[in-house]
């Protein structure tokens, strides 16, 4: 409902920007400190770091602003929160994490969830039709981050990603 709001002012470019530059000044501090333990980063950590930055803080937010500009906020948050069905997902085929057949009933039934309420929100016309897949993208990145963050979180402190994760979004932002 706020995101609703600031969209009246703002666009969704805009308001991921000034959301990830404020994050990125909040967290100046333990960037600063991370700077001092991330210089030896391996170039599998700064990749994943670079995915986890684009796909948390600029991704993310863009593609959710966008399709929130258009959708109602209950059907645009339903969409993206069928982010755990498409993390469930990336986690069988990335790190092949095991599904019980209890898991992949109630994955498949919170997706058909997700593919009603898209339904509803389609036949309202294709300015609809876009913002559904915006909310999509946007879901997709958040999985995606959520995926790639497990491994960033095992190597490395939680501010450390937190901070960089932030500036960088902020930077590929403005």
């Amino acid at each position: 409902v706020v995101g609703v709001a600031a969209l009246r002012a703002l666009s969704p470019l805009a308001l991921s920007a000034w959301r990830y530059a404020f994050t990125a000044v909040l967290f100046a501090p333990a960037l600063v400190a991370a700077a001092k333990r991330l210089h030896h980063l391996t170039l599998s950590d700064g990749l994943l770091l670079l995915i986890a930055s684009l796909s948390s803080a600029v991704f993310y937010p863009l593609f959710y602003y966008r399709s929130l500009a258009v959708l109602p906020p209950v059907e645009s948050l339903l969409i993206v929160n069928a982010a755990p069905v498409l993390t469930a997902l990336f986690a069988y085929f990335f790190y092949r994490e095991r599904l019980s057949k209890r898991q992949v009933i109630g994955l498949v039934i919170a997706l058909l969830g997700v593919v009603v309420i898209s339904l509803q929100a389609a036949t309202r016309g294709t300015q609809s039709l876009e913002a559904i897949f915006d909310a999509v993208i946007g879901t997709a990145a958040f999985a995606l981050y959520s995926v790639v963050s497990r491994k960033l979180y095992m190597r490395l402190p939680l501010f450390d990603v937190l901070a960089v994760t932030s500036f960088v979004g902020a930077i590929f932002l403005w």
